[in-house]
């Protein structure tokens, strides 16, 4: 995996990206209101993630539906048994999209992920239920947390003209706004984990078996970190911000959503200007993701 997420890998992306930003962005009409996660964020990012790894243009149409059932099944802390199942059945109908795909590498290999993974699983490296579990997890945060974060950095920014002036103007630094921007509207907002042991932190007594919420949006708002943590500033240095994660944990695939975020904000904000229709914003309600069900906008040619 982490040579299939390679930065050299993923640069030889960068042409494809480009391309398909410009695609969307010549089929949008000056002064067009439209549902900016179904018809930019998602295929977008979709496209992207589903060419690396060679997943067929056909599951396209599944993607959002897919996705919204596993995020809601695993992103609540107590979940419906209505949220289980959907999220189960999407698991079920991605896990067999998967194994066909796989079943077919085995006997025609190419140079994308999943023809990798059939070859780890002929090789015994990994077994069936591993490559398909890889295979669902890089496809759904593959996408969706970049077009997240797409979607609440394009408010953060149609908020605020002084911080699109610093995104476009001489001398921008896009790799240092992107890391703000991941960091401002924390996107990825808590990991979990479960303790292994009875341990005393912060005068919090916290017992084996216990559930531990580990929260980097909080993180990313430590005033000890961050001067002014609540203020969105594009030229301030991101770069501790947790919101990849860190360690054996940090996201394997942090240089494919920085790629894409990096060549989409200013491409957006230097054609267009943008106007966000809700208000409020309408989440999802999921506590580890943060992600919008719908965010209408409306795009003005520059």
């Amino acid at each position: 995996m982490n040579l299939a997420f390679s930065p050299k890998n993923i640069e030889k992306l960068r042409p494809r990206v480009q391309a398909r930003i410009a695609e969307i962005f010549a089929g949008i009409a000056d002064g067009e209101s439209f549902e900016f996660i179904a018809r930019l964020a998602r295929p977008l990012t979709g496209s992207v993630i589903m060419g690396l790894m060679g997943v067929p243009d056909s599951a396209a149409a599944q993607l959002g539906p897919w996705t919204n059932a596993i995020v809601n099944a695993i992103g609540t802390p107590r979940p419906s048994p209505a949220l289980l199942e959907a999220g189960e059945a999407a698991m079920r109908e991605m896990n067999a999209l998967f194994r066909g795909e796989i079943e077919q590498r085995w006997a025609a290999p190419g140079d994308d992920f999943l023809s990798v993974l059939a070859q780890a699983e002929q090789s015994g490296a990994l077994n069936q239920a591993e490559v398909l579990g890889t295979c669902v997890n890089a496809l759904l945060a593959g996408h969706e947390s970049t077009a997240s974060t797409m979607a609440f950095g394009t408010a953060a920014l149609a908020a605020d003209p002084g911080q699109v002036a610093v995104l476009l103007g001489e001398g921008a630094r896009i790799q240092d706004a992107v890391a703000e921007i991941g960091r401002f509207v924390a996107m990825s907002a808590c990991q979990t984990r479960v303790a292994a042991q009875d341990f005393t932190w912060a005068g919090k007594h916290i017992k084996k078996g216990d559930v531990v919420y580990l929260w980097m949006a909080a993180a990313g708002r430590d005033p000890s970190v961050f001067s002014d943590p609540d203020m969105f500033d594009l030229t301030r240095d991101a770069s501790k911000s947790l919101v990849f994660g860190g360690g054996i944990h940090h996201c394997i695939g942090h240089v494919l959503a920085k790629l894409q975020l990096g060549e989409f904000f200013p491409a957006a904000f230097a054609q267009f200007d943008i106007e966000i229709l809700d208000d409020p914003l309408d989440y999802s309600g999921g506590y580890s993701f943060r992600t919008l069900s719908t965010m209408n906008v409306r795009f003005h040619r520059k």
